[in-house]
């Protein structure tokens, strides 16, 4: 689903990022726990010695 991020009313900020929600309902969820929908940054892949 695309969200028109510049326009977008539904949004809102948790430990200086930005999130966009398509719906208030979405939002209102993600602001009742958001830790449930935030997760660490995937960590770099290691490569083999070459």
């Amino acid at each position: 689903m695309d969200i028109d991020t510049a326009n977008s009313p539904l949004q809102t900020a948790y430990k200086g990022q930005t999130y966009h929600f398509c719906q208030a309902e979405c939002k209102q969820k993600f602001l009742s726990n958001p830790k449930e929908f935030v997760t660490k940054p995937a960590a770099q892949a290691k490569t083999w010695p070459r």
